[in-house]
């Protein structure tokens, strides 16, 4: 699969300020079942979510708290314990990947059913939940934000005929 670019991957909702649609799309039918993969090039301990928009990349919303991948949350750690998984529609696969080392390199790959709606502008966003204590306290909507990488597929869902 071809995704867009990646000027800034920690400007939601897809790794870019303008968050343009890209010119490569990538066409399926509804309710297919793809292949998504991608590499770690720097490693981060924490989890990946895949979610799906049918208009666009408007629908998205992060995580409004963490669950730390291999430790436990710092004493009054604002944002972190419970994680706010599967938080809207949009989210197809949530926790996923879920590593507490820094496996720098490391491919991930995963089978996502794609919804069963026909649309000309959907958008795959595929992001990164940073839990290093480092990167404390969570926050996605601070403005020097970075705990999460964003990065999207334009998509087209069409009946084959």
């Amino acid at each position: 699969m071809r995704y867009r670019r990646l000027p800034d991957r920690t400007c939601a909702p897809c790794g870019r300020p303008d968050s343009t649609r890209g010119e490569k799309v990538q066409t399926y039918a509804p309710g297919e079942t793809i292949d998504v993969s991608w590499v770690e090039y720097v490693g981060h301990p924490g989890y990946y979510r895949i979610a799906f928009d049918n208009d666009g990349d408007d629908d998205f919303r992060n995580p409004a708290s963490i669950a730390p991948a291999g430790r436990a949350c710092a004493v009054g750690e604002p944002n972190c314990g419970d994680g706010d998984f599967y938080n809207n529609a949009t989210v197809l696969v949530d926790d996923f990947g879920r590593h507490d080392d820094t496996p720098s390199g490391k491919r991930y790959s995963a089978q996502v059913k794609l919804p069963d709606v026909e649309c000309e502008n959907c958008t795959l966003q595929i992001i990164q939940l940073m839990t290093e204590q480092s990167k404390s306290p969570y926050d996605p909507s601070a403005e020097d934000a970075n705990d999460i990488y964003y990065q999207c597929i334009d998509l087209r869902l069409q009946a084959r005929r």
